[in-house]
């Protein structure tokens, strides 16, 4: 994609995806062949939004140039301890079943989400910092990595300085030199160089910088690129409230949609920015700023993209569709599974009809069937509704309880829409 380091670092800047980065990167970046790592803690059993700032920044590393590798490391012994980078409270500590379970999830999303983007092969590899740490004993840790980090030094980490007036255990004090060693140990057994990740894992990369130096006396690099954060500039992940899973069965692709799709007008650049991919190779992207008449339009486009990269883009095309159906007033019903989609999302019920009934007759026994959710709380609500004009159903505004049944989608389905966004699903069965 990028001819030279240059190019692709400048890139990494023109999309402001570059935070922080080692003085000697663009050099180093020159001499043959590189890999890259970044660390990714299996804390809970998904991956979340904010990880996919990661993941498109190393296909972006990856697409660079066919001799550099990708190698992300799961820290199925750091996420024992609990990193206390952006954290204002001391970490719950997970049990070691627990961190198995999320592990194993988490490298088959990964894995899925880079055969999803058509990146296979030798180039590409997910490995468990467990492997290396289950070897290692509490004298060889303090007496081999220990030794290597002044007091001072550990205490002038932002990290650490963050957190004077809450406290930090000695168990999340030591995660900046297990992360360390894990960047020595990939450096001696990988042949890594070059350790990436989001802007709160600075002063850990360094650490494992330094622990190179001296015990290796060699110069390797690292770089940052800024966290996609939450209006009030909470970043994503387990501990947050209210987070957008990349696990469908947590966060369903509609879901997503409409998170992304309603982003707050000022976060659009940046989402845009960090969760930009150029689409094929050789294409640059240089984003412009957003202007107030395109914003939606820009705005579903990038929900559009976030979910077609994350499900794939027949899921994302189905999901665009639903909304559309739904906010638009019209619709593609071929895209797949628009109805399907719609029936987890909004209130839904199946019924069995006459072909002549009329429509009371079919929300009186929609009203009186034993299961599924219902389109009102009565008969006396429906009329109420009807009478005031705020019913429509298939996109037809209903004048009188005694008009015709509309046209179903796809033979078998009613859409009620009441008043502007309140919508029921009914399919005849």
């Amino acid at each position: 994609m990028y001819e030279d380091s240059s190019s692709f670092i400048e890139g990494l800047r023109r999309l402001n995806m570059l935070q922080d980065s080692t003085p000697s990167l663009e050099k180093n970046l020159e001499k043959g062949k590189q890999r890259i790592y970044v660390g990714l803690d299996p804390t809970a059993d998904s991956l979340h939004v904010g990880h996919l700032v990661s993941l498109f920044f190393l296909l972006r590393w990856y697409h660079w140039s066919e001799r550099h590798d990708v190698l992300v490391v799961l820290g199925g012994a750091t996420a024992m301890v609990g990193d206390p980078s952006g954290k204002h409270s001391e970490r719950d500590l997970l049990v070691s079943e627990e961190v198995l379970e999320n592990t194993e999830k988490m490298h088959d999303q990964i894995r899925g989400f880079f055969s999803l983007h058509g990146l296979t092969g030798s180039r590409i590899r997910v490995i468990n910092n467990h492997e290396w740490w289950k070897e290692i004993g509490y004298l060889d840790f303090l007496r081999d990595i220990g030794k290597h980090f002044p007091l001072g030094y550990l205490l002038a980490k932002d990290t650490v300085r963050s957190r004077q007036k809450t406290g930090i255990s000695f168990t999340e004090f030591s995660y900046s030199l297990m992360q360390a060693y894990d960047f020595l140990y990939l450096y001696k057994h990988h042949g890594v160089k070059i350790q990436a990740g989001g802007s709160d894992q600075w002063g850990n990369m360094t650490a494992g910088i330094d622990l190179i130096r001296r015990k290796e006396g060699k110069e390797v690099d690292a770089l940052t690129f800024p966290l996609l954060t939450r209006q009030n500039g909470q970043k994503f992940g387990k501990t947050e409230s209210g987070n957008l899973w990349l696990d469908g069965t947590k966060t369903s692709p509609y879901q997503m949609f409409h998170y992304v799709r309603n982003i707050d007008d000022e976060d659009l650049k940046i989402w845009q920015e960090l969760l930009a991919l150029p689409k094929k190779r050789g294409e640059k992207t240089n984003l412009d700023e957003p202007q107030p008449e395109n914003l939606n339009t820009l705005k579903h486009d990038l929900a559009c993209q976030v979910v077609s990269h994350v499900h794939g883009k027949t899921i994302a095309e189905g999901v665009a569709a639903a909304s559309h159906l739904l906010f638009s007033r019209d619709g593609d019903f071929s895209k797949s599974g628009v109805f399907d989609i719609l029936s987890k999302e909004i209130p839904y019920a199946e019924c069995k009809i006459q072909e002549k009934d009329s429509l009371w007759k079919l929300i009186s026994t929609v009203l009186d069937a034993p299961q599924g959710d219902k389109p009102f709380r009565s008969g006396g609500e429906a009329r109420r509704l009807i009478q005031q004009g705020g019913l429509s159903i298939n996109q037809v505004r209903v004048a009188s309880v005694d008009d015709p049944l509309p046209t179903p989608y796809l033979d078998e389905y009613y859409l009620f829409r009441k008043g502007k966004k309140d919508f029921f699903l009914l399919k005849l069965i």
